[in-house]
C-alpha cells in the first residue's frame, strides 16, 4: 500500500478501510456475500473491475461515498462510461467508426461501450484518459 493516508488503488482502499474499521477479511467476505478467497482477490490488486454492488455495500459499511473506494478507471465505469465516451467523441467531432479506429477496436465494441453493454477495457480507458478532462 502506498501510504495509509492516501491509498490509490481499489485494493489498497479496501484494505485501508477494512483495517481502519477493525474487520477481518472473512467478516467482510461474509458481509458482502462472497467467499473469503474471492474477497482476498479484491485486496490483492488482481481485479481491474470491481463489482459495484459489492463496493456499494462496503461504502455503506464504512460510511463513505462509493467513489471513495474507487480508482479513476472504476469511477469512469461507475459514472456512466457510455455518456462520457459519447461526450468525448462528440467533442472531438468523431463518428463512432472513427473513434473505434482511433482506439483500434471494432465499431460494435465502441457501440457496446457507449450503450453501457460492456465495460471499456482499462487499456483503452488509459488511451482516452487525457482527453476526458
Amino acid at each position: 500500500m502506498q501510504s495509509s493516508e492516501s491509498p490509490e488503488t481499489v485494493s489498497d482502499k479496501l484494505k485501508f478501510y477494512r483495517c481502519k474499521n477493525g474487520y477481518l477479511q472473512s467478516e467482510i467476505a461474509d458481509y458482502i456475500n462472497v467467499d473469503r478467497t474471492t474477497y482476498i482477490r479484491y485486496e490483492e490488486n488482481v481485479l481491474s473491475v470491481y463489482p459495484i454492488d459489492k463496493i456499494t455495500l462496503l461504502a455503506k459499511l464504512y460510511k463513505v461515498e462509493v467513489c471513495d473506494l474507487l480508482d479513476d478507471y472504476n469511477k469512469f465505469l461507475y459514472n456512466d462510461q457510455g455518456k462520457q465516451i459519447k461526450k468525448l467523441r462528440k467533442r472531438l467531432s468523431l463518428t463512432q467508426l472513427k473513434m473505434a479506429e482511433l482506439l483500434n477496436v471494432g465499431h460494435s465494441t465502441l457501440k457496446q461501450w457507449e450503450y453501457n453493454k460492456a465495460n471499456m477495457t482499462q487499456e483503452n480507458y488509459l488511451k482516452i484518459k487525457s482527453y476526458l478532462d
